[in-house]
């Protein structure tokens, strides 16, 4: 399938992924190309008289809401969010999902667990059987990050220091990022709960099934899969 098939795939999954969004509702917003389409179709909603009030996992996103007109929840110390609409960079039967491809893990996780549902949009190429097999991204603080990369490298884990530019990328949040390929026999949990724990890692990219809906556009039209949580 050329390229275009697949953006007009993620199109309607991002329109399809907005019609969980009602009238009143606090909405969080995530990041990506497929988070883009999502964004574009809102602002035509909002346009058209929807009401929502939103907070965004990334400075990104949040300044093409803000160019939509997306109103934005201004005071963050309430946010409580109806709904989490974001996409993923894999997903697996179970609804566990890996993200972190555009470097707003952190956030993105923190309006996944702060939303009473997340609504994930994409593409069929992001289901897959195992999740083990991808690339784990880890956002650590820069502070002596050569020795974290080197105390992972001794827990066997395959480590890239991710750059942009030939520069090492640097998140939002001040933060760089790992990608981090797990041990053979080691499943994504694992790796997640055992990377966690160690002082300088900000979050990993591993987000574990909670109560949440994949909107699945594919060649033979859109799927919808319900998760429930743990």
């Amino acid at each position: 399938m050329c390229e275009n098939k697949w953006e007009a795939l993620k199109q309607k999954a991002a329109q399809q992924g907005c019609m969980y969004i009602h009238d009143g509702m606090k909405v969080g917003l995530g990041s990506g190309s497929t988070m883009v389409y999502a964004l574009k179709y809102l602002g035509e909603l909002v346009k058209a008289g929807l009401r929502i009030q939103a907070v965004c996992s990334s400075d990104k996103t949040e300044a093409l809401a803000r160019e939509l007109k997306l109103p934005m929840i201004e005071d963050p110390s309430k946010i409580s969010l109806d709904i989490n609409l974001d996409g993923v960079d894999q997903i697996d039967p179970h609804g566990n999902v890996i993200k972190g491809g555009g470097a707003a893990l952190t956030r993105e996780k923190m309006l996944a667990q702060w939303a009473a549902k997340t609504i994930w949009i994409m593409d069929e190429r992001k289901i897959v059987d195992k999740l083990d097999q991808y690339l784990l991204p880890v956002e650590v603080l820069p502070f002596n990050h050569e020795h974290m990369r080197t105390v992972l490298i001794t827990m066997g884990y395959q480590v890239t220091l991710r750059k942009h530019q030939g520069q090492p990328l640097i998140t939002d949040n001040g933060g760089l990022i790992f990608d981090v390929r797990i041990p053979i026999g080691k499943t994504m949990s694992q790796a997640h709960q055992e990377l966690i724990q160690l002082a300088g890692v900000v979050e990993t990219g591993y987000f574990e099934k909670r109560l949440s809906t994949a909107v699945i556009a594919g060649s033979e039209g859109i799927k919808i899969i319900d998760f429930k949580d743990q």
